[in-house]
């Protein structure tokens, strides 16, 4: 252990005159160097990793590969699996001390996607790592062709689509922005309105019960466009997504009239997941969309959510507010699979230009006095007269009959302790644990728990694990593959002094304590609480490397020694449990 005075804020290594215990000391500390001949590379081919160390007598790998390994050698392995895969490596040294280090080789594959809102080309397309909707420097991005086709290597995170053309009727679409959460490697994904909604449900299992879709349905690859002709559960797919489209980049172009801003239609697709969700849980139903009371509520959600985020924007005035509810609540109904395409196009040609252009006209308040009119008594008078098309072809289209379609009758939830089942049903409880392989650390996490998504666990520090009475300071360091989300607040301290914390990004986090007055105060407790959350749904068997070093000595004493750094892998392990209710 290293000499450290925390009064003078400088650590004092000891002089080379210190002889024989600097020497025995240096032979006591195992030390590791690990190396990978790539840190990427295609799934299927093979990397070398390569491994010295010094002070041990034996290695034991986890993670990506197991088993025990000599103290120094080098193995070729084969890349699997898509996306991260972190190789450890813990080798054993006098003492019970110990050395680890680890890599992570990311396992590349190209994967097909399509934006479907009708096919759309020219749209923006990434994975978001970080989940902020905006396209940064280290997120590689492509634009979909002219069928709406586009091509991305995996990664976890959620793809977003921003922008484009509609193909068929040519219109912009630029406050258009689609996403999907990513679940794991398929060759194939389609980036739709629906999946957008998947983005901001709590439980993505309700999103298929909410509407009604059949339980079958994956719509992360399901290419409504394509296979709306292939009966009613199709058309009836085709119909609620691109209502759902239509619903959002309408509240999207309002907020933009009135706030002046340049943002898309993310937040108007959480405030609709948000409402879907709350009625489908409450009512225990199919949700009708098209209602004018579930329309009113969700341009209500996003107004309120809008006017908190940003306390300088100015509520719109409740006239306005009430004739986007009438305009949207006329057009969504009209909005189906007709009984000719050419009919079914123009509908959304309709409402991608002249209705877009008319709630404009109700932001900025600068509409004439029959535009109401149009919507609320002859809309369909309305969109024949500008698309050139008979009135009577946009009569609801008598061949559609929904009411027999294939409904599910299980639900799932994937929340701890959270009752959001139907009665008479079956329930599925994920829980989760957090485990090391490790005992008698010097930090130590326990007690988690996971309530709406977020983690919270004890940090719990240990003095005596080094010999020491007390502590004068600690750092510790937490961080993950990228699986894990840590945020400026990962870590809240519950004890007095002086703390110092560094979010170095969403996987990476430092925090530096010093007790007042730099004495050794701080003895075996809980010293904070760490909180973190999962980049995506669903993940498992998840590695959170803590690395920590103390510092202290005799109680109340302002000499102290700095510990050698500990580091400690931690896997975060999720089981499902079935609940009949």
């Amino acid at each position: 252990m290293k000499k450290a005075n925390l009064l003078l804020l400088t650590l004092f290594l000891a002089s080379c005159d210190a002889g024989i215990g600097t020497g025995f000391i240096s032979k006591l500390v195992p030390k590791l160097l690990f190396s990978s001949t790539s840190l990427s590379t295609e799934v299927g081919t093979n990397i070398t990793v390569t491994w010295t160390s010094e002070n041990t007598s034996s290695c034991i790998a986890s993670g990506a590969w197991s088993g025990s390994k000599e103290p120094s050698g080098s193995e070729n392995i084969n890349i699997n699996t898509v996306g991260s895969n972190e190789f450890l490596l813990t080798c054993q040294g006098p003492s019970n001390k110990t050395a680890s280090s680890s890599l992570i080789v990311y396992g590349q594959k190209i994967f097909t996607g399509r934006v479907i809102d009708g096919y759309i080309r020219d749209a923006k397309v990434y994975i978001d790592r970080n989940n902020n909707f905006i396209n940064d420097e280290n997120e590689p991005f492509t634009y979909s062709d002219n069928e709406g086709l586009f091509e991305l290597q995996y990664q976890p995170g959620t793809i977003i689509s921003e922008g484009g053309f509609d193909i068929l009727t040519g219109n912009l679409v630029d406050k258009l922005t689609l996403s999907l959460p990513l679940y794991g490697y398929t060759e194939y994904k389609t980036v739709t309105p629906l999946t957008s909604l998947l983005t901001f449900f709590e439980n993505r299992t309700n999103l298929n019960l909410s509407l009604g879709i059949d339980s079958s349905i994956d719509l992360s690859s399901i290419d409504p466009e394509a296979m709306k002709n292939e009966g009613p559960v199709y058309a009836y797919l085709y119909e609620k997504g691109n209502q759902i489209a239509l619903l959002a980049l309408g509240i999207q172009v309002f907020a933009e009239g009135q706030y002046g801003n340049s943002d898309t239609s993310e937040m108007a697709f959480k405030s609709i997941a948000s409402i879907l969700e709350e009625n489908y849980l409450s009512l225990e139903k199919r949700v009708d969309i098209e209602s004018p009371d579930f329309i009113g509520d969700v341009i209500d959600h996003f107004i309120l959510f809008r006017s908190e985020e940003n306390l300088n924007i100015i509520k719109p005035q409740e006239n306005l507010v009430t004739h986007l509810k009438d305009i949207l609540s006329s057009l969504l109904p009209i909005v189906e699979l007709k009984s000719s395409q050419d009919i079914t196009t123009e509908i959304f040609n309709f409402a991608t230009s002249i209705l877009m252009e008319d709630i404009r006209k109700v932001a900025s308040d600068t509409f004439g006095d029959g535009l109401i009119n149009n919507y609320m008594e002859s809309i369909t008078s309305y969109i024949a007269y500008n698309q050139s098309l008979n009135e009577v072809d946009l009569y609801p289209n008598t061949e559609l009959n929904f009411d027999n379609i294939s409904l599910p009758i299980t639900t799932q939830t994937l929340e701890i302790n959270e009752d959001k089942g139907i009665s008479d049903s079956t329930v599925f409880v994920n829980n989760y644990t957090l485990l090391t392989n490790e005992n008698n650390l010097p930090i130590t996490l326990s007690n988690l728990e996971f309530n709406n998504g977020q983690f919270t666990a004890d940090v719990m520090v240990d003095p005596s694990f080094y010999s020491f009475e007390r502590l004068s300071a600690f750092e510790l360091n937490l961080n993950s593959s990228g699986a894990l989300v840590l945020n400026d607040d990962a870590v809240k301290m519950d004890i007095f002094g002086h703390s110092f914390g560094n979010n170095k990004g969403t996987n990476d986090y430092n925090m530096v304590w010093i007790s007042p007055l730099a004495l050794n105060t701080l003895e075996n407790q809980k010293i904070a609480t760490l909180s973190f959350q999962l980049q995506q749904l669903n993940q498992s068997d998840i590695n959170l490397v803590v690395e920590s070093t103390l510092i202290g000595g005799e109680k109340n004493s302002i000499n102290s020694e700095e510990s050698a750094k500990n580091k400690t892998v931690y896997t975060l392990i999720g089981s499902q449990s079935e609940i009949n209710i």
